[in-house]
């Protein structure tokens, strides 16, 4: 038996990863992946990968007996088999899915009862055999971060893959930072006082643009 907990503490640390079709983890994932992935992490080793697979293997429930952790199966146009996508029942109003080519596996709304989502008809809901507890729900907003008041994974994830450009024009930026203090004092000559007061205005200044990089990590 595995914790609902896990499985969401699981998925909640995958959001702002990305989708790649056919990935089932650890760092990217299509929509049955992210499922897959998350179940066997928390050692449930028999369940299915693929979005029929797993409909087959869920227990059937109703749209009213929806908890968190629980699976809404969903019917995409063009897709080849039944059910085609999958996305978790967080709680709170919210699912978390790896959607499709090009985007990041995401927290988005969801309204239970509503029998359309974005061109997608839903064709059932799933209990996954084996997961214990009821699980805590995402609160109604929440974004997926596995911890509160820290960074989410989607800005980790953003920041760790940053252009090297980026990281070229942030060391640009502390070498010119360095050239006009030293600039500044042969220009001056300040006295001790006026040396410490012009470096932690430049560590201010490099910490503020390190902020507004990092969107406040």
């Amino acid at each position: 038996m595995a914790s609902v907990n896990a499985f969401l503490d699981v998925l909640h640390k995958a959001v702002g990863d990305p989708y790649s079709f056919g990935a089932a983890g650890p760092h990217a994932f299509d929509c049955s992946g992210l499922v897959y992935y998350a179940a066997h992490l928390v050692g449930l080793r028999g369940f299915p990968r693929t979005s029929e697979e797993q409909f087959a293997a869920t227990q059937r429930i109703g749209v009213n007996d929806l908890r968190p952790g629980d699976l809404i199966f969903e019917q995409w146009p063009g897709d080849q088999a039944a059910p085609g996508h999958v996305v978790v029942w967080m709680g709170g109003g919210k699912i978390e899915q790896a959607p499709s080519t090009g985007q990041l596996v995401q927290v988005d709304s969801f309204s239970p009862g509503q029998v359309s989502r974005e061109g997608g008809r839903i064709v059932g809901y799933g209990r996954i055999p084996g997961l214990t507890g009821t699980g805590s729900a995402l609160p109604p907003g929440g974004t997926g971060s596995a911890s509160s008041g820290g960074a989410t994974a989607a800005q980790l994830t953003a920041f760790m893959s940053a252009p090297a450009g980026v990281l070229k024009d942030a060391g640009a930026l502390v070498h010119g930072t360095a050239v006009v203090l030293d600039r500044a004092f042969a220009l001056f000559a300040p006295g001790q006082g006026w040396r410490v007061t012009f470096g932690a205005a430049a560590l201010l200044l490099i910490y503020l643009s390190y902020r507004a990089f990092g969107g406040g990590l």
